[in-house]
């Protein structure tokens, strides 16, 4: 008996693999009367011969290699002789044995890190070594993995697999193929995939949810100006959680460490909220525009605060497609409802621009235009159409 520490049957569907795995095992062996292969011990047995061979056969490996096959050739135990022949040799590379590096070059965000160390580690429970991973051993741990999962999660899995895979062929450490795209199949197209789509799709807030968000959060003051913030902005949740008071000017804030390069932006503060930012400055004891937030493992300050607004708009009926995130799409459409051009739209937001003459000599605009574009665009007076 194994408890998996969690209450999320899906999740307790992967963590059971591992275990119910190693159980077969034990029960295999009992079996036969012989005992499992012990990870760790043929793991130390490997590192000892390799030792040997280098130190003692210098020149003459591949003798070293044919004699320690003749050693084995009689051993009751098969599977452990060949795992530890073919391991010696190097014809065998263990799985886990470059997590950590591929994660530390790979420069991943806190967060990615985690998910793709989660993800990486999930599969080498399953293979233990590269060369004896088979297209049709990935095939049924897909399988598997679909009866609990949906096909874009198993899709980051296999990426995350697949990108340390090529890394190991890449640094010469195996030289067996990385499993090929095309193992989990697209989704099948059928008639309902349209309306699927346009439910999934996420939607601007409108003015009135605006100030039914804000009724609603009157008795939480953080998550108030949270949402203020973000609907007279455009910033995503992290930036403004994030935002530090040395980032906020007299009549601007300076968006730093954005998820791309267009993310580093210059906003000005919208006239409704110059009020709150000022409070917000004067009252921050810990030198973030929204103080006192909790942190998470991945050192991010919004979770906390962004279950609170989740759990407020599902209250309020909301569906699950408008999320914080929607007052960027609200933004958008009331500049393109105001006539203002794509590329200053996107230059406030923090979105890419599209055109190469754009991208390349228009990279900015005046911070007075900006200005000028918030003030006659963005508004959330009661009546505005929007």
């Amino acid at each position: 008996m194994q408890t998996l520490r969690t209450d999320s049957r899906s999740e307790a569907e992967i963590l059971k693999l591992p275990y119910v795995a190693e159980w077969k095992a034990l029960i295999k062996a009992a079996r036969s009367n012989r005992g499992p292969i012990n990870v760790q011990a043929i793991a130390d047995e490997v590192r000892l011969l390799r030792h040997e061979i280098k130190n003692k056969w210098r020149g003459y490996e591949d003798e070293a290699i044919l004699e320690l096959a003749d050693r084995l050739r009689d051993n009751p135990d098969k599977a452990y002789a060949d795992e530890l022949l073919s391991r010696v040799a190097g014809d065998w590379t263990p799985t886990d044995s470059f997590i950590e590096e591929w994660i530390a070059q790979a420069e991943f965000q806190s967060k990615t890190a985690h998910e793709a160390n989660t993800n990486v580690r999930q599969f080498v429970s399953q293979f233990r070594f590269f060369e004896t991973t088979g297209l049709d051993d990935l095939t049924g741990w897909v399988d598997a993995l679909g009866a609990t999962l949906s096909i874009p999660t198993i899709k980051k899995k296999l990426g995350h697999v697949r990108s340390y895979w090529t890394y190991c062929v890449k640094k010469k450490y195996t030289k067996a193929p990385p499993p090929p795209l095309g193992i989990v199949d697209a989704p099948k197209k059928n008639k309902n995939n349209s309306s699927k789509l346009m439910r999934l799709m996420r939607r601007p807030w409108a003015v009135s949810d605006y100030h039914k968000l804000l009724e609603a959060s009157k008795d939480d003051m953080v998550l108030t100006d949270l949402i203020k913030l973000s609907a007279h902005t455009g910033m995503r949740r992290e930036e403004i959680c994030g935002m530090k008071l040395q980032q906020v000017t007299s009549d601007s804030f300076r968006v730093e460490d954005a998820k791309s390069a267009a993310g580093w932006r210059e906003i000005p503060i919208h006239k409704d909220i110059q009020q709150l930012v000022a409070r917000l400055v004067d009252e921050s004891d810990d030198g973030y525009l929204l103080p006192n937030l909790t942190v998470n493992k991945h050192g991010t300050r919004g979770s906390a605060i962004g279950a609170r607004f989740s759990r407020l708009k599902t209250k309020l009926g909301y569906p699950q497609t408008q999320v914080l995130h929607c007052f960027r799409y609200t933004l958008a459409f009331m500049m393109r409802d105001a006539g203002i051009p794509e590329n200053h739209a996107a230059l406030i937001i923090g979105h890419e621009i599209g055109g190469l003459t754009y991208s390349l000599y228009g990279n900015d605009i005046s911070f007075d235009t900006k200005v000028k574009i918030m003030d006659e665009s963005v508004s959330y007076q009661k009546g505005h159409r929007r």
